[in-house]
């Protein structure tokens, strides 16, 4: 747990990330040519990086789910993994439904604020990522997007569809417009678009539950990114 010293260091340092990335966003308006065609928002290769997020499950409300986030064996990529089950505690049974794990970003706190990422210019959200062969759960997995202008239980949703059945890295690239709301984990129908500008929070999570599905689970992510080309990644921004 890092001390009150430390934290204060910390939003220092992210105080003049706040300041550049106001800067930027003058930049995007007066040339809207200057925007990378590609923005890396997270890249996991050590320790820190995967202490910038954090991880739940189904276990806070009395479920029985078990999981796990660390740094990848080989240093690539933030690894969740565990077990998912329906079950639940005794005590809880008819009042909570199991099946839940879930990471997500942590707010990035400065002396001004919370920074916020503006992806007002970019149309895609990429992610590079692996989940582990069977027997391991793989068609339950969804990519999740908090703005600030959304209450602590909505998200826009996007379900990730993993083709690779070898267990190797695979690149999902999923256009904005094609998030759904949700409220307490229910689709909601809206007129309203995503707010781009302001995205605070990127997760991820494996939804069980509404599949009937349980078992192990293992997911490597090794980077996420937005882009104005689906064609286009961190690696292959030509």
């Amino acid at each position: 747990m890092a001390s009150r010293l430390a934290r204060f260091v910390q939003r220092l340092g992210r105080t003049g990330e706040y300041v550049q990335r106001e800067m930027g966003k003058t930049r995007q308006v007066l040339d809207p040519g200057s925007v990378p065609k590609t923005k890396l928002l997270h890249r996991f290769r050590h320790g820190q990086d995967v202490d910038n997020w954090v991880h739940g499950s189904d276990a806070s409300y009395g479920g029985l789910s078990t999981s796990h986030l660390d740094l990848a064996f080989d240093g690539r990529g933030m690894r969740l993994h565990g077990n998912l089950t329906l079950k639940v505690k005794a005590e809880v049974e008819g009042m909570y439904r199991g099946g839940f794990v879930g990471i997500k970003s942590r707010p990035k706190l400065s002396l001004f604020g919370t920074i916020k990422e503006n992806l007002s210019m970019y149309d895609y959200l990429g992610i590079r990522a692996q989940v582990g062969p069977p027997p391991n759960i793989r068609d339950a997995w969804y990519l999740n997007i908090r703005t600030s202008n959304m209450g602590p239980t909505h998200i826009w949703q996007h379900r990730l569809f993993f083709r690779d059945r070898k267990g190797e890295f695979e690149d999902i690239v999923l256009p904005l417009k094609d998030f759904g709301f949700t409220a307490s984990g229910n689709m909601v129908p809206t007129e309203d678009e995503m707010e781009r500008e302001s995205i605070e929070m990127i997760g991820i999570s494996l939804l069980g539950g509404n599949a009937g599905l349980q078992g192990p689970f293992d997911i490597v992510i090794d980077e996420i990114w937005a882009t104005v080309d689906p064609a286009l990644s961190p690696r292959r921004d030509n």
